[in-house]
């Protein structure tokens, strides 16, 4: 080593090159690698540029292995080596040392840096790593969090942008006071996020579900967004047995109608959490803290328990729910008036539960006839659960297959003259459809020997 240092000194460049390469290639000892490396630095200075930074890379991983974090990190700095010429495995050794040194103001800007460059760059591969060590360091932002956000976005991984979602609102609700580097309200973050993940189009159940809970949270918050009949349903169904979300979804609906029917039925679920729901809306928790809000009559009520449960569907699971939400993806269908047609028959079937009816007929009202027609199969055998798969299959096109349901219904079972109407004028539809008139009009005159003022009937005759 002396040898080498005289060398230097005298500045003969090219013997003492050889013997400082000579050193960095067998020394063992981490301190004398370090000189030998400095010199040859200063030798390249002056001789070849071209091997200045190589070596200024070998310094700095030399620096940490050998745990000589503050060197490491003044070397950086005064080499003013370029950021973007680091690969992203030193700069998150330089994230490490500072971190170590203890300099906190360092370390929360090269977080929100290297955050930044991920997403920008693209730098993918070191993504995990890099996310990892700021949550076991507990070092997670808002920023970090959104920039890992859109990282799971792009690699598509559907369980990491759920996770994170409840990680930004879990922070955004019960830590906001902490949360020191907010630039704008609750709301806005609610709605950024909200905005992230619909720009993203990953049109899975997991991640449209999480859209809409966000949706009706940033309501419940005090946001101007709102939510269709379509999502309104869909958001129901999804949380039937979710007290909270289903109180927050009170503060989306603007008919005070639904909002007490709603009350009724989430108060059915046990006592509520009010001061869960306060960290949403105040005036939800006052809402819920009244002991009632409906019309007070003379006479006392008879109190039922209320049975939010629809009748044989005491669970519905989650791959069904997952299979019914599949269907709510066609926005610009046309829909069709089926109010009057499909629940008509539950006049002549008395003995049937309306409940489970009205949800089979909503999901048919939103096109989404093959998860009405999953749920309508599992109906009790009745004379409503024929009708109702026949007309599903009808509104779906699927006319032959509603003939041979009707016919089957018609053939062998003992319906009286009335009752049958409805099957025959259905019937009688299908073959319009697929282009048998005779055999349509044909159905019609039967239908008006019982009842010639049968629905349309006037109007569908020749």
């Amino acid at each position: 080593m002396q040898e080498a240092i005289e060398c230097f000194n005298k500045n003969e460049f090219s013997l003492a090159e050889k013997l400082f390469d000579k050193i960095k290639s067998h020394s063992s000892d981490h301190e004398e690698l370090y000189t030998a490396l400095k010199y040859l630095l200063e030798i390249y200075k002056k001789t070849k540029p071209q091997n200045i930074f190589k070596t200024q890379i070998e310094i700095l991983e030399t620096l940490f292995q050998n745990k000589g974090y503050s060197d490491f990190i003044k070397f950086y700095n005064d080499e003013t080596l370029s950021s973007q010429n680091i690969n992203f495995e030193l700069k998150q050794n330089l994230l490490s040392a500072h971190f170590i040194e203890g300099n906190i103001e360092e370390v929360n800007k090269l977080i929100n840096l290297y955050s930044l460059f991920i997403i920008e760059e693209k730098i993918y591969n070191h993504a995990n790593l890099f996310y990892e060590w700021i949550e076991k360091n507990k070092l997670e932002t808002l920023k970090t969090m959104f920039s890992k956000l859109l990282f799971q976005i792009e690699v598509s991984n559907e369980e990491g942008v759920v996770n994170t979602c409840e990680k930004i609102e879990n922070l955004l609700i019960l830590n906001w006071k902490s949360i020191y580097d907010k630039k704008k309200t609750k709301t806005k973050y609610f709605e950024h996020l909200i905005g992230t993940l619909e720009s993203a189009r990953k049109n899975t159940y997991k991640i449209k579900q999480k859209i809409l809970s966000l949706k009706v949270k940033a309501i419940a918050l005090g946001s101007e967004l709102s939510i269709s009949n379509k999502e309104q349903i869909e958001y129901v169904v999804i949380n039937s047995k979710n007290q909270i979300e289903l109180a927050l979804m009170i503060s989306a609906i603007s008919d005070q109608f639904l909002r007490i029917d709603l009350k009724e039925i989430i108060s059915g679920l046990g006592k509520i959490n009010n001061q869960k729901l306060g960290l949403y809306s105040n005036e939800l928790k006052q809402y819920f803290d009244k002991k009632s809000n409906v019309i007070i009559s003379s006479r006392e009520p008879k109190q039922e328990s209320i049975d939010v449960e629809l009748f044989g569907y005491e669970t519905i699971k989650d791959s069904e729910i997952e299979e019914i939400f599949n269907y709510y993806k066609s926005e610009n269908s046309e829909q069709t008036n089926i109010s009057f047609e499909a629940m008509s028959i539950i006049r002549y079937d008395h003995e049937v539960e309306k409940e489970p009816y009205h949800l089979i007929t909503t999901f048919i009202e939103l096109n989404l006839y093959d998860a009405a027609l999953m749920m309508a199969k599992k109906l009790d055998e009745s004379n409503s659960k024929a009708y109702l798969c026949a007309r599903i299959l009808y509104f779906n096109e699927k006319y032959i297959e509603a003939i041979s349901i009707i016919n089957e219904k018609i053939n062998f079972s003992l319906m009286s003259e009335i009752e049958s109407l409805p099957y025959y004028y259905l019937k009688a539809e299908s073959y319009t459809k697929i282009g048998k008139e005779s055999e349509a009009q044909n159905l019609y005159s039967l239908i008006s020997t019982f009842n010639p003022n049968f629905r349309s009937l006037k109007e569908r005759m020749i």
